[in-house]
């Protein structure tokens, strides 16, 4: 049995979509909808963290910030698709190593 994801409740109302299984509980949908706003803001954080700093693992960076270790982990495949950051190539810790693309730095 496969699980497959709604991407919309409604497509009249894009401002209801989130990403939730059909057979999600209420409260499910509305976390996802309510984790939705945190996604851009912590993908900058953990941008300019490793922007304004030497290459870090997601175990390193809630170092420098407010965000936890699964805040951080979850936005890093994000980050790499949209060409933010890059893996070194090394890994420390059981974590591969990250760095910023472009930037201040």
């Amino acid at each position: 049995m496969t699980s497959q994801l709604a991407i919309s409740f409604d497509l009249y109302k894009p401002e209801f979509t989130c990403l939730a299984r059909r057979r999600d509980p209420s409260t499910s949908i509305k976390a996802a909808r309510k984790a939705e706003k945190f996604k851009v803001p912590h993908a900058e954080i953990i941008f300019n963290v490793l922007d304004w700093n030497r290459p870090m693992t997601a175990k390193e960076i809630p170092e420098k910030c407010h965000l936890t270790f699964h805040q951080v982990d979850r936005r890093m495949k994000e980050l790499v698709t949209a060409g933010r950051i890059r893996w070194t190539g090394i890994e420390r810790d059981g974590c591969r190593e990250y760095e910023a693309i472009g930037g201040a730095a």
